[in-house]
């Protein structure tokens, strides 16, 4: 195909709005599964009275370890804001948050990872054991069985029994506020099959668990502080992460919800790239391109391999490019919005043009790579450019080169 020709022109077929930067904050994700812990707490002593004498008060301290036990049994429901630390090797990164602990398991986070200037965001929600995650701009994707976390069971029994060890370590200030250190020897530890980590990456994880409560045993939040190495043989690094949650509410009906809009994945094997597209759009796809089709036809993206030279840059692929399409459209591109496509720093260039006596709103994005120039594009009817290329952005951030 030509470089700046759009596969859509004349054609019925057009969209519709999942990873991690730092895997091991997926751990972070079954924490939640304390939503199963179960408790019972300790009835309270009472004075023992003669039948000569007045009742007087009783000098029993309030237990506020069996009533925090007794407060989760029924499971966890709450929110919270999430901050903390993270480093690997020299590299050290801060966190902040929320997360949402709700009814019948189910949770949701966002977490961004702060590096220097850089900002990393990771979303996931879990609904009836299913995990969709999000990252920075990047669509939701709904994960594959095998990759969605460890165990729900298994190992968080060995956490509800060590329950039993915790003591009240007294007052501290946890976010800003005086709260009792709810803490046991070593810490709660978590099993490693239990943290849901599956970036091949991350070896060794360990992770323990402390606690807070209010003064009558509402739990007011919790640390999680994990430990694992980074990499292997000679590139291996240590890392280490400090993740507090403080608890905003506690019980109540809590719901999470999966997201309204999942994507699904295309995988090129002939051009080594996966992409990520709307999950209701049809698709079609062979050795040199894919197209993806708006269930209503109203839009259409499309990603194709248009050259192929040892000499190919991204500039002089970029110049074809647009003068592909001034020469098909007979307009100039009239907007352009600078984007990064798998690391590659290019431009989406913006065409308004007719085709057969009807309006179109075209972008087109060169894009070379290994001396193989590929466009990536979009195609929509005027009118509803704003949400078309927020749509586009959302493609774009999903594309990589695979190996």
């Amino acid at each position: 195909m030509e470089p700046g020709r759009t596969e859509a022109s004349g054609q019925g077929d057009v969209p519709r709005p999942r990873s991690r930067r730092i895997a091991i904050i997926t751990g972070l994700v079954l924490v939640a599964s304390l939503a199963a812990c179960t408790g019972k707490g300790t009835g309270s002593q009472t004075a023992s009275l003669s039948p000569t004498q007045e009742p007087t008060p009783s000098a029993t301290p309030f237990d506020v370890v069996s009533a925090f036990v007794g407060k989760l049994a029924n499971g966890l429901t709450a929110d919270a804001t999430v901050s903390g630390t993270v480093d690997v090797g020299a590299i050290h990164g801060t966190l902040e948050g929320s997360y949402t602990f709700g009814a019948d398991g189910n949770y949701a986070f966002e977490l961004t990872t702060i590096v220097r200037e850089s900002r990393s965001v990771s979303r996931s929600i879990v609904v009836n054991g299913t995990t969709y995650s999000r990252a920075d701009n990047g669509p939701w994707l709904e994960e594959a069985a095998a990759t969605s976390g460890g165990s729900q069971t298994g190992g968080f029994e060995q956490l509800t029994a060590q329950l039993a060890s915790v003591r009240d370590m007294g007052i501290v200030t946890f976010a800003g506020r005086q709260v009792h250190s709810l803490q046991a020897p070593g810490g709660l530890a978590l099993p490693a099959s239990s943290l849901g980590i599956s970036n091949p990456d991350v070896h060794d994880p360990h992770a323990s668990v402390g606690f807070y409560a209010q003064d009558d045993g509402t739990p007011a939040g919790m640390t999680l502080s994990m430990t694992w190495t980074q990499g292997s043989g000679s590139a291996a690094q240590d890392a280490k992460m400090v993740m507090e949650l403080a608890f905003t509410t506690f019980g109540g009906a809590i719901s999470v919800q999966a997201p309204d809009d999942v994507w699904k994945v295309y995988t090129s094997k002939q051009q080594h790239f996966t992409v990520a597209y709307p999950g209701d759009w049809l698709v079609k796809g062979d050795a040199v391109s894919v197209s993806f089709t708006a269930p209503d036809q109203s839009a259409y993206m499309w990603i194709g391999l248009g050259a192929e030279s040892k000499q190919l840059d991204q500039k002089a692929w970029t110049n074809d490019v647009l003068a592909g399409a001034t020469n098909e459209f007979g307009v100039r591109a009239d907007a352009r919005l600078p984007v990064t496509v798998a690391g590659v720093t290019t431009t989406a260039y913006q065409f308004h043009f007719k085709s057969d006596g009807h309006p179109v709103f075209f972008m087109d994005v060169p894009l070379v790579r290994a001396g193989k120039g590929y466009e990536l594009q979009w195609v929509s009817m005027p009118g509803y450019e704003q949400d078309d290329i927020v749509r586009f952005q959302t493609f774009l951030a999903s594309f990589s080169f695979t190996p």
